[in-house]
């Protein structure tokens, strides 16, 4: 067995030279890559001989957690006929196009937790990269390369188990880094538009300065104009590496042989994790480990880099990944005539002295991710578990509605109020590839449904039946708001809180009967509460209902409050100010899903805003909100600085200063505004 414990939620982002899942664990993705469908076969090599989804448990179970699945352009147009198949073994084959292998190969991958990188090998289905060494030739243009790649991304859009798109295997010959890292972005922005989850991963060139490596494997030029994509935190560069068995290279005639080979690794590619740039996969790396002593060498040197031992001296260094360099191994296939397989000849048989080298870099199991076709509404539940479970929908999102009840979920048609519910889905995805997070939706009640609506209020009073029967069959259709919280009203008032604990029903029918005519309103913001607190998002991640009930069962006790401003994180970062503006829901809930993955903090101090700019510290004064306000409604489209003034500068200047306040630069900064500048006429200007 390869891997250790199961991580994997989710989709994944990267942070510095470590790639994250969804909830912020780092990862080591340890592939392996299964070829043909690139092939004039359109078909994954070996299934003349075994059943495919036997050969994918055989994987998992041999301890890889990600198949790199190379593809041609010419395999999507359709037109080739799979060849290589007993359909007597894999009859579920029989009649699919080349599209749909890889459908069938991405959903039985999420049900036993592996993931899929799509690896787009070549443009003509062929062996090998493509023959002039570009990602376009005379056949399929650059725009059809981008093409082929957002259909894909929008075709596995929302589901968890396809990671990431390798967007073309060993660029070489003609190609320079500088044109090959300006298509790739652009085909990383043109995935990103339609798919913005995947990782993209971009390959190196063969040459740069005059400096010659392995097909793809060179990403000496990344260092001074590496890739930047729209989406930030989603670039893996993935160069290739192979022995001296495949092509007997110079630096395997080194005198220092083979204590050279963590310079030329760390020349070529590795820089960019060690110097915590990006991370790393090794795309492909692979060899036969048959006779040649030299690529027991080369192997051992590549281990070590790949458990953050860059410089060999037996120590994994500082700052390397906390999980490991990802990695590839080349490959599944015992046809490969350079490395041969993982698979002995008769595609059964594993290979001992590779799995046991491969150990040495284990990576982790990763949970199961499922997928549930349907068409008229949830026709079976999931078994649930750690995984992303998804609810594919034919329809298009505005003909239907989603609503959670505890762990039901309820799937309305609002043309026809047709109803159908399951339970264990995560997410559900419709056909215009709208995805609707079901575990982020409020869990409806019919009271709080009845609370939203002073007319319902008259009508059913604390009917709950009732209220539940006109939702579905009325106020679904006629587009009525869930906007009353039972457990945000009760968290709202100590005195609920003490009466009725954490039981939203009896927040709703208190509401109906007698917080309405008291004015009592439901003003606890659960997502602000999440956000104050690491721990609390530890546990409940985005569970507004969870938050609202720990703070009326426990957090009140403890002394826990809101401290967590959306507003002020929106400001901390001019995208996030454009993106959100005022809306400090939207704010909170990029903090609560985001984050953490990016690296970002609500940094923004609006009173050094204010002092930076005399006109603000006239007009606003010492108010903290407004000078919020005041940069995300006008401050980026001004150009004005966020932090001008200088308040360490500040108490330098004066003694006085120093001796009322010490080091509080807050205090500082308010003196500044309060009387610094307009009564006293003080500077942080440094005074010579």
């Amino acid at each position: 067995m390869l891997s250790r414990a199961e991580n994997g939620t989710g989709f994944f982002s990267t942070r510095g030279n470590e790639i994250l899942d969804a909830d912020g664990h780092a990862v080591r993705i340890a592939a392996v890559n299964w070829y043909g469908l690139e092939t004039r076969n359109a078909s994954p090599d070996g299934l003349f001989q075994r059943n495919w989804m036997d050969m994918m448990d055989q994987m998992k179970s041999l301890g890889f957690n990600t198949i790199r699945l190379p593809y041609s352009s010419e395999l999507l147009e359709g037109g080739l006929a799979p060849v290589g198949i007993d359909y007597g073994r894999n009859p579920d084959l029989q009649g699919l196009s080349g599209v749909q292998f890889i459908d069938k190969i991405v959903d039985y991958a999420g049900q036993i937790g592996l993931r899929i990188i799509l690896d787009r090998h070549r443009g003509p289905a062929g062996d090998g990269p493509n023959g002039g060494g570009l990602w376009y030739d005379g056949r399929y243009s650059e725009q059809d390369w981008i093409d082929d790649w957002q259909m894909l991304a929008a075709r596995y859009k929302g589901n968890a188990t396809v990671i990431g798109a390798d967007l073309h295997n060993e660029p070489h010959a003609g190609a320079s880094w500088a044109a090959w890292s300006a298509a790739a972005e652009r085909a990383g922005a043109a995935i990103q538009a339609v798919n913005p989850d995947w990782l993209i991963l971009v390959e190196g060139v063969e040459i740069h300065n005059g400096d010659w490596y392995w097909w793809g494997g060179n990403l000496q030029g990344a260092a001074t104009d590496p890739v930047v994509l729209p989406v930030a935190n989603k670039l893996v560069y993935s160069p290739h590496d192979y022995p001296n068995s495949v092509y007997g290279q110079p630096w395997f005639n080194d005198p220092n042989f083979p204590g050279n080979l963590h310079e030329v690794f760390q020349k070529q590619w590795g820089y960019l994790s060690s110097q915590g740039i990006a991370p790393i996969l090794l795309g492909e790396f692979g060899s036969k480990l048959e006779g040649d002593s030299k690529d027991w060498a080369w192997l051992d040197v590549l281990i070590r880099a790949l458990n953050g031992d860059a410089n060999g001296d037996g120590v994994t260094d500082p700052g390397a990944p906390a999980a490991g360099l990802s990695w590839a191994w080349w490959s599944w296939n015992p046809s490969s005539g350079d490395t041969g397989g993982i698979l002995s000849g008769n595609w059964s048989t594993p290979i001992a002295a590779k799995i046991q080298q491969l150990q040495r870099i284990a990576g982790q199991g990763f949970v199961p991710n499922q997928v549930l076709h349907a068409t008229d509404g949830i026709s079976e539940s999931f078994a649930g578990g750690p995984g992303v479970d998804t609810l594919l929908v034919g329809g298009v999102s505005a003909g239907w509605a989603v609503l959670r009840r505890g762990d039901d979920v309820f799937l309305v048609n609002r043309a026809t109020g047709e109803t159908d519910h399951g339970r264990d889905i995560e997410q559900i995805r419709f056909g215009d590839n709208v995805l609707v997070k079901v575990t982020a939706l409020h869990s409806s009640s019919p009271l709080e449904y009845v609370a939203s609506h002073a007319d319902l209020m008259a009508a059913f009073g604390t009917d709950a039946a009732a209220g539940w029967t006109h939702l579905l069959r009325h106020g679904l259709a006629e587009h009525r708001a869930i906007g009353f919280d039972g457990l945000s009203y009760i968290a709202s008032h100590a005195d609920l809180s003490a009466a009725f604990g954490a039981d939203e029903e009896a927040g709703a029918r208190h509401f109906i009967q007698f917080g309405r005519l008291e004015g009592r309103a439901a003003g606890f913001d659960s997502a602000a509460y999440l956000a104050s607190y690491d721990d609390l998002r530890a546990v409940f991640g985005r569970d507004a209902e969870a938050a609202a009930g720990h703070y009326i069962t426990t957090g009140r006790a403890e002394g826990r409050s809101i401290t967590f401003d959306g507003l002020r994180y929106a400001a901390s970062y001019d995208d996030l100010s454009l993106a959100f503006g005022t809306d400090q829901a939207g704010a909170t809930a990029h903090f609560l899903d985001r984050a953490r993955i990016e690296g970002r903090s609500a940094s923004f101090d609006p009173l050094t805003y204010i002092a930076s700019h005399r006109d603000l510290t006239e007009a606003i004064g010492t108010d903290a909100r407004q000078g919020t306000l005041h940069w995300l409604h006008f401050g980026v489209q001004e150009h004005r600085a966020r932090a001008g003034f200088d308040a360490a500068q500040y108490l330098e200047n004066y003694a006085d200063l120093r001796a009322a306040f010490g080091d509080d630069l807050q205090a500082a900064t308010r003196h500044y505004i309060e009387r610094g500048l307009l009564i006293e006429h003080r500077t942080d200007d440094p005074l010579g």
